[in-house]
């Protein structure tokens, strides 16, 4: 799970794992797409060079919409932009 929104301007910039869906570990809160993001995408691609974890476009507060494309290979522990308007 990655962000959200808290209503107001609590938009969340914190990465969560789980195995199970019923318990969850908190791997980050990354400043790479700060204040946080909501309404994006995200999406793992396991195979090639291309794989990792992928946060696309979103909400932040203000209402700015984000086009962005960032990538993690670290399972959202550090994250990178690999595009910035596509």
């Amino acid at each position: 799970m990655i962000g959200g929104y808290g209503g107001g301007t609590n938009y969340f910039s914190d990465v969560w794992n789980s195995d199970n869906g019923a318990s969850w570990n908190q791997v980050s809160v990354t400043t790479a797409f700060s204040p946080g993001r909501a309404e994006h995408s995200s999406v793992l691609l396991n195979e090639g060079a291309d794989g990792g974890l992928y946060l696309i476009g979103g909400g932040r507060a203000g209402g700015s919409t984000m086009r962005d494309v960032w990538k993690s290979t670290d399972g959202g522990a550090s994250w990178v932009n690999v595009h910035e308007n596509p």
